[in-house]
């Protein structure tokens, strides 16, 4: 019999706007690939769900609008609360995608991660709009990667990340 390890993707967009715009099509192309047994999240403060199936997780990111009081710390947090939450079974992403970063970040996002959760974060710089804090970050949790990319690059990068896990298909007896 197939064991499958269903996965369960979180995004936390921290764009502007020109960025926002390209970034949201990308994931929605990741997205639209997912098996029908993985989820998927987009943090927004009034959002506390995590979807099923690629199509609602679709309308999500479509309508997704960046948040007035936007805060990178609350943001990790609450995905990795929600995301926590699913079965211990699943295999759980955080992409955090942002075209900045300040030193004055690192301790909230560090604080935010926490390093006993199970998720792998993978942090996806676009642009080059970085602190050199953020190698720290990254370096700070077992489970964490930063990648700069293009955002034509995202695509690849998000969807080779998930189809890795799909490999893991064995056969069990």
């Amino acid at each position: 019999m197939w064991s499958y390890q269903p996965l369960v993707l979180g995004f936390v967009l921290d764009l502007d706007l020109q960025n926002l715009i390209s970034v949201k099509s990308k994931v929605i192309e990741c997205v639209r690939r997912l098996e029908s047994d993985d989820r998927g999240y987009v943090f927004h403060p009034s959002n506390l769900e995590i979807l099923r199936h690629s199509g609602p997780v679709v309308a999500s990111i479509s309508n997704y609008k960046h948040p007035d009081d936007f805060n990178l710390e609350f943001a990790i947090k609450q995905t990795v609360i929600l995301v926590e939450t699913q079965d211990a079974e699943t295999k759980k992403y955080i992409f955090v995608i942002l075209d900045k970063y300040e030193d004055t970040q690192e301790y909230g996002v560090k604080k935010a991660m926490g390093c006993k959760s199970d998720c792998k974060f993978i942090f996806f710089g676009i642009g080059k709009r970085f602190s050199p804090s953020l190698s720290s970050v990254v370096k700070f949790h077992p489970r964490c990667q930063f990648i700069a990319c293009d955002i034509n690059l995202l695509v690849e990068n998000i969807v080779g990340i998930a189809e890795i896990q799909k490999v893991e298909k064995l056969w069990k007896k």
